[in-house]
């Protein structure tokens, strides 16, 4: 059975190559304070899910309200 972005039970890779098969969403005002992105990889991680970690942090305070 394939799992996200893993080799599959049969040491079959996934035919679209690695890679994010879902995404953080955020609207324009919020995604205008993005910083920084990190994808958590490791071997607990890959143990804990078939799904990588992945955080993002903005920069609240520099929103634009109503700007």
């Amino acid at each position: 059975m394939p799992r996200g972005h893993w080799i599959d039970d049969n040491g079959k890779p996934d035919p679209f190559g690695p890679g994010r098969i879902d995404s953080p969403r955020a609207n324009l005002a919020v995604a205008c304070t993005a910083r920084t992105h990190t994808t958590h990889d490791g071997s607990l991680a890959k143990k804990a899910s078939d799904h990588l970690l992945v955080t993002a942090d903005f920069a609240l305070d520099d929103m634009a309200f109503g700007r």
